[in-house]
C-alpha cells in the first residue's frame, strides 16, 4: 500500500467513517479500474476514464489548474452562509479552488457518480487537504448517496435557500448523465421537502404556536414522554400503525402482539383499530389542526394518549385523555417547566408526519427494532386510507399525484407529500443503521433501508416474550400534581410580561432603524449618532435571541421573519443605499414581530380564564 493511499485512507475514515469502511470493503473485492491517473504538460496528476467508445479525461491535459481557475471563477466568492454542491470530483482540483477562495465558512459538498474514479483519486492522488478540512463533504454512488440528501437537509435554511449554489463539471455531465440525473433529483427532492416545511410553517406557525400556550392548560398530571427513555425491555420492538389501505389485512394481527411488543397508534388509525377491539398501548396526535372525527372510538379517554405541545387543544378537550403524555416541544418555557419538575422534555420531528414522529419517539425511547404496518404512503388497491372509500375519476387530492415502486416492483400511484414522506423515511433509517427498520405493511410504497415482511412473521420472529406493558406505562410518575393550575397561571402571567415588554422594545428598535435610515437618505453621516443607533440594535437583538420564548415568537411571526431572512443577500451595491436597506428591513422586522405577537396576550388570557 503506497504513502499517498495510506494518507487518504487515515483522512477518509477521520471524515466519515461511514464511507471509509463502505470504501474499504470495496476496495479489497476491486480488480480493474476503468478509471487511471496521467501526468498533464506542467507536471500535474490527473484523472482519465476508459469509455465504452474512447478514453477520456476528466482534467485538462495542459494545466489544470488554469482550468480549475477559470471554471470555478463564477463560484469565486459566494455569500455568507451559502454552500455549493459539485457534481464530479475529477483530480479534487476544482473543490480545492473553491475552497482557497472562500476561505470564511463557506461548505462544498462533491458527488462522485463513479467508484472507480474515486478509488483511483484515493489511491494515486494526494487527497488529505480535501479531507482533512471540515468544510468538504463527499458522496460517492452505492457507497454513501444518502449522507448528500442528509447534508442538503442540515444545511438548507432561511438565509441560504436563495444563495446556495450548484453545478457540474462539464465532461461529468456528459459521460455520466444517469448519475447526473440522480444528483439532480436529490436536490430537487430535499428543496422541495424544505419548501414544504416552510411553506407549512408560514401558513399555521401562528396556529401552532399559540396551540402550545393553550395546551399549557393540560399540564396538571400529565406526564412526560422523556421518561420513557431507555425504559422498556429491549427484546420489546415498536410497532407504529397509520392509516393507510393495507391496514385492513393485518389490524387483527395486532391483538397477537399484545404484551409483547409496544403499540404506536397515529391519529388517523385510532377509529380502525379500535374498532377491531384493539386496546393501542399509545396513540399518538401531532397536528394542531388535526380533524376531531378521527378521535371517536370508544374508549379513547383511557388509552395513553402522546401529544405534540402543539397538538389541536379542541382534541385534547374533546376527547379529556386520562393518561395524558406530552412528548415533543421546541417551547423554551415548556422544557424549564419540565426540567424544574424533575423530567425532561425536548424536539421529537422526524419530517412532516404524524407517523414519522411517531417513529422518532420510538428512537429516542431506545427501541432497537420499529415495526411498521399501515404505512402504505401510496394508494394501494385504490384507496388512499384503511377506511377511505375507492378512488375515482373525480377523486381530488391537496397535492400532485406521481408514479413510485411499490413493495413488489409495480408502479403505484402517490402524491407528492407522501413522496417526502417515502424519503424521510428512508433517510431517518439510514441516519440509524443500529435500529431494524420492518416495513410490514403488506402493501404500498418501497421504502428503502428497510425490511420487508409480513406482520405475522414479524410477531412470530420478534414479538416472543410477554410482559405487562400496561402497568410498566402507568408506573411513570405523572408531572405537575401538586398545585399544577397555579404553577400553569404563574408561568402564564410571566410570559404576558416579557411580550409585552417585547412589544415595546421592538418599537423603540423600529424607530432607531427608520431614524439612522431617514439619516443617511439626508446624507447626514453623523457617525457618533449611528454607531449609538447601531449599540441599541445589537442590544435588542441579543435580548431577543436569549428570550425563552424567542422560538414560540419566531413561529407566530414567522412570515415577518422569512420575509426578512429571504432578502438578506438581495444587495445593493452602493454601501450607503446597502446601509439604507438593512434599516429599513430591519425596522420592517421588527414591527411585524410587534405586532404578531399581540395574539399571544390574547391566547394568554383565554388560556387564564379556561384554568
Amino acid at each position: 500500500m503506497n504513502t499517498i493511499y495510506e494518507n487518504n485512507l487515515k483522512a477518509l475514515k477521520q471524515k466519515n467513517e461511514k464511507l471509509w469502511e463502505a470504501f474499504y470493503t470495496y476496495a479489497k473485492q476491486q480488480k480493474e479500474s476503468r478509471a487511471f491517473t496521467a501526468v498533464a504538460k506542467n507536471g500535474e496528476v490527473i484523472i482519465g476514464y476508459h469509455g465504452k467508445d474512447r478514453d477520456f479525461n476528466l482534467n485538462s491535459t495542459y494545466n489544470p489548474s488554469k482550468e480549475a481557475e477559470k471554471l470555478m471563477a463564477e463560484y469565486d466568492t459566494i455569500p455568507d452562509n451559502a454552500f455549493l454542491c459539485m457534481y464530479g470530483l475529477a483530480n479534487g482540483i476544482f473543490a480545492k479552488r473553491f475552497l482557497e477562495c472562500n476561505p470564511h465558512g463557506n461548505a462544498i459538498y462533491v458527488y462522485e457518480p463513479d467508484l472507480d474514479i474515486f478509488m483511483t483519486a484515493m489511491q494515486e492522488i494526494d487527497l488529505t487537504e480535501l479531507l482533512n478540512n471540515n468544510r468538504f463533504f463527499i458522496a460517492v454512488e452505492s457507497l454513501n448517496t444518502d449522507d448528500f440528501g442528509d447534508f442538503l437537509l442540515s444545511y438548507i435554511s432561511e438565509i441560504n435557500e436563495l444563495t446556495n449554489r450548484y453545478m457540474a463539471l462539464p465532461i461529468y455531465q456528459t459521460r455520466f448523465p444517469e448519475g447526473y440525473d440522480r444528483y439532480k433529483q436529490i436536490i430537487k427532492d430535499k428543496y422541495e421537502y424544505y419548501r414544504i416545511q416552510t411553506n407549512t410553517l408560514i401558513k399555521v406557525g401562528k396556529q401552532i404556536g399559540l396551540a402550545s400556550i393553550s395546551n399549557m392548560r393540560f399540564l396538571p398530571n400529565c406526564r412526560s414522554g422523556a421518561d420513557y427513555k431507555d425504559y422498556f425491555p429491549e427484546d420489546v420492538p415498536a410497532i407504529i400503525v397509520a392509516a393507510g389501505p393495507s391496514l385492513q389485512k393485518n389490524v387483527d394481527l395486532l391483538k397477537k402482539a399484545k404484551g409483547k411488543a409496544i403499540t404506536i397508534v397515529v391519529d388517523s388509525a385510532i377509529n380502525t383499530v379500535m374498532a377491531h377491539g384493539v386496546m393501542p398501548d399509545f396513540v399518538i396526535t401531532v397536528d394542531t389542526n388535526k380533524e376531531l372525527k378521527n378521535f371517536t372510538a370508544e374508549g379513547l379517554a383511557d388509552v395513553f394518549f402522546l401529544a405534540d405541545a402543539t397538538a389541536n387543544t379542541a382534541v385534547l378537550d374533546m376527547v379529556k385523555p386520562k393518561n395524558l403524555v406530552f412528548y415533543s416541544t421546541d417551547s423554551g418555557t415548556w422544557s424549564r417547566m419540565f426540567s424544574d419538575a424533575g423530567s425532561s422534555l425536548g424536539e421529537i420531528f422526524a419530517g412532516g408526519s404524524v407517523a414519522l414522529d411517531a417513529m422518532a419517539l420510538a428512537i429516542d425511547w431506545g427501541f432497537k427494532r420499529i415495526i411498521m404496518i399501515g404505512q402504505d404512503l401510496a394508494m394501494t388497491g385504490n384507496k388512499q386510507y384503511a377506511d377511505g372509500e375507492n378512488l375515482n375519476q373525480n377523486t381530488s387530492f391537496n397535492s400532485p399525484t406521481l408514479y413510485v415502486k411499490d413493495i413488489y416492483g409495480n408502479d403505484v400511484l402517490t402524491k407528492k407529500d407522501y413522496y417526502t414522506f417515502i424519503r424521510s423515511i428512508e433517510d431517518l433509517a439510514y441516519r440509524n443503521p443500529d435500529i431494524d427498520f420492518i416495513d410490514a405493511t403488506e402493501g404500498g410504497a418501497l421504502k428503502r433501508h428497510t425490511r420487508i415482511m409480513t406482520l405475522q412473521q414479524a410477531i412470530d420472529q420478534y414479538c416472543k416474550n410477554v410482559y405487562n406493558i400496561t402497568e410498566m406505562i402507568e408506573a411513570i410518575p405523572r408531572r405537575f400534581a401538586t398545585n399544577g393550575n397555579e404553577l400553569v397561571k404563574q408561568e402564564l402571567q410571566k410570559m404576558k410580561e416579557n411580550i409585552e415588554l417585547l412589544i415595546t422594545r421592538m418599537r423603540e428598535g423600529a424607530e432607531v432603524c427608520d431614524k439612522a435610515a431617514y439619516m443617511l437618505e439626508h446624507k447626514q453621516y453623523d457617525k457618533d449618532k449611528l454607531r449609538k443607533i447601531n449599540e441599541k440594535i445589537r442590544i435588542l437583538d441579543e435580548w431577543y435571541a436569549d428570550m425563552e420564548e424567542h422560538k414560540l415568537i419566531k413561529k407566530i411571526t414567522c412570515q415577518a421573519n422569512h420575509d426578512y431572512e429571504t432578502t438578506i443577500y438581495l444587495t445593493e451595491k452602493d454601501s450607503v443605499a446597502e446601509s439604507i436597506r438593512i434599516y429599513k428591513n430591519s425596522a420592517k422586522l421588527y414591527i411585524g414581530i410587534a405586532d404578531g405577537v399581540a395574539d399571544i396576550i390574547k391566547t394568554i388570557e383565554q388560556c387564564e380564564k379556561e384554568i
